[in-house]
């Protein structure tokens, strides 16, 4: 296995991983196309596992309990097609999750488990139709989740818990349409945030807690035409620049518990400016 360059699972040795070479690159490189994994009990995945393994088209590590993976897993793996990890307890996902994977269809997570995940979720993911996170635990979600998923149509992160939403969250996502989010403890969102979700109709953020929104909040969904950030209480939020900036048939905003003024103001501009 020479060349594989396969990160180790838990301590699994070469011999322990059953792999199909059929190819190689133009440095005479031996490629992955399938993998199994024949030691139980694997528990943890390290850093950079199968990076760049560009011609693997599929993987299966069912029957094992993983908790934790890393940074890079299977990043740049251009012709996988799906990854399904219910039946394990992951809580932690590390950066570059499924990064680049262009061929991407289908990711299928596991339930209730998932506390975090790091910056670049499926960042460049292509193909990637939907996303179903409902019932995890999350708290956070880092930069870039999502971002430059051309082809998502809906993202699900209702049942959470989520006080913090990372920079260019969804940016680019041209297509998709739904966006469902648990806003109630909501403090925080970054830059860039659904910047460039031209499709997307509207947008409630309905009891939120938000004390800041970053710049280019919505910035160029052209489609939006009704937009909720209506808040539990008597609530101050800081906006950065181009707020709401180039969403050009934006109708309506609802900001009832909004106390800032500077708020306000800001998004009486911006529909005076589509009349």
């Amino acid at each position: 296995m020479d060349g594989l360059f396969v990160t180790p699972l838990g301590g699994a040795t070469a011999e322990e991983i059953d792999a199909e070479v059929r190819a190689v690159d133009t440095k005479g490189r031996p490629y992955l196309v399938r993998l199994d994994f024949a030691r139980p009990n694997i528990t943890a995945v390290g850093d950079g596992f199968l990076r760049d393994c560009t011609l693997l088209t599929s993987i299966d590590i069912q029957g094992h309990s993983l908790s934790t993976i890393g940074d890079h897993f299977l990043s740049g793996c251009r012709s996988l097609t799906s990854v399904d990890l219910k039946g394990h307890r992951i809580t932690t996902i590390g950066g570059s999750f499924l990064w680049d994977c262009i061929s991407l269809t289908s990711v299928s997570l596991p339930g209730q488990s998932l506390t975090s995940l790091g910056d670049f979720f499926l960042t460049g993911c292509v193909k990637l139709p939907s996303l179903d996170l409902r019932g995890h635990g999350l708290t956070t979600v880092g930069d870039c989740f999502l971002t430059s998923c051309e082809s998502l149509l809906s993202v699900d992160l209702t049942g959470h818990d989520l006080t913090h939403i990372g920079h260019f969250f969804l940016r680019g996502c041209s297509s998709v349409t739904t966006v469902r989010l648990n806003s109630g403890l909501i403090i925080f969102i970054g830059h860039h945030f659904l910047d460039g979700c031209m499709s997307l109709p509207s947008l409630h953020l309905t009891g939120h807690s938000l004390s800041q929104v970053g710049n280019f909040f919505l910035n160029d969904c052209t489609s939006l035409t009704f937009l909720s950030l209506k808040g539990q209480r008597s609530t101050t939020i800081t906006i950065g620049d181009y707020f709401l900036e180039g969403c050009k048939s934006l109708a309506s905003v609802d900001l009832e518990g909004v106390a800032d003024e500077r708020s306000i103001y800001a998004v009486q501009r911006v529909l005076q400016r589509r009349r």
